[in-house]
């Protein structure tokens, strides 16, 4: 990344959990959950979850947390 656009990228990255909260009022399909979960896991400096929360659906969750109990 360039010097020059650092500074405004990780200060847009860090307004993320609030333009989540502002969000949260309106009603979300399951992309935009997967997205808003995402972009909270960015600002928060985690990378993996980020991209396990844009590949979760329903249905993966389910399976997950069937997995789990069955651990």
């Amino acid at each position: 990344m360039p010097d020059d656009l650092a500074p405004a990228y990780f200060a847009a990255i860090a307004r993320l959990p609030a333009l989540a909260a502002a969000a949260a009022a309106e009603p979300w399909d399951e992309d935009m959950l997967a997205c808003v979960l995402s972009a909270v896991a960015v600002a928060k400096g985690d990378a993996r979850v980020a991209e396990a929360a844009l590949e979760l659906s329903a249905e993966g969750a389910d399976a997950y947390l069937r997995w789990l109990e069955d651990r």
